[in-house]
Order: structure tokens, then C-alpha cells, then sequence
């Protein structure tokens, strides 16, 4: 997905602590968290300075990704959830744009 990505944006797939390709943290000093996790992605899109960004999200990323967007709502340009089912009165056509920002919506 990255290279398909990379056409028109400038991806990156940080490691969460202790999965795929990092170090395990010494579990007495580091308790992975939503929170700590999400501070560690922040922490990155920081690094590559960042100040506007969009965000793939699924699975075990949904909580920790969400919590980024709470923390900076206007760096956010896209959010996609890939997978995700609404049902009831979260369920919205895909005509339905009023619940995006006036610029997005028009």
C-alpha cells in the first residue's frame, strides 16, 4: 500500500514498540498504552515536520490514531478507516456530506 501511497503523498509506517521491526521496550520502565503509543506516532509525524497530515487507520491503530486526531484536529486532512461498518444512526449515505467541514462539503 505504501508505494501506492507514495504517488501522491509522503507516507510513513512507524514500528510500535516491541512489534515488527523495534526493540522491545524493558517492560518495567514502558507500558504500552493507547495513549503512549499514540504520543510515539505524534512524535513522528513531528519529527518529519508534519504540520498537516491524513491517517490510515485499523485494527489495533484505530484507538491510539484517534487519539491524535483529538489532540490536533487541524492538522488533520483525511482520515480513512478502511473496513469499517456503521450501523444505526451512525450510518450515513455516502451522498450525506453534511457532517464534514463547509470546505470539504461543498
Amino acid at each position: 500500500m505504501i508505494p501506492a501511497l507514495a504517488e501522491r503523498f509522503h507516507p510513513i509506517a512507524p514500528d510500535y514498540p516491541g512489534f515488527d521491526n523495534s526493540d522491545m521496550p524493558d517492560p518495567t520502565k514502558f507500558i504500552s498504552t493507547f495513549d503512549e503509543t499514540s504520543e510515539i506516532i505524534e512524535s513522528c509525524v513531528e519529527k518529519v515536520g508534519f504540520a498537516r497530515f491524513g491517517l490510515y487507520v485499523q485494527d489495533y491503530g484505530r484507538p491510539g490514531r484517534f487519539r491524535i486526531v483529538t489532540r490536533r484536529p487541524d492538522g488533520l486532512e483525511w482520515l480513512a478507516v478502511p473496513g469499517q461498518a456503521f450501523r444505526g444512526s451512525a450510518a450515513r449515505s455516502s451522498a450525506d456530506r453534511s457532517h464534514l467541514p463547509r470546505s470539504a462539503a461543498a
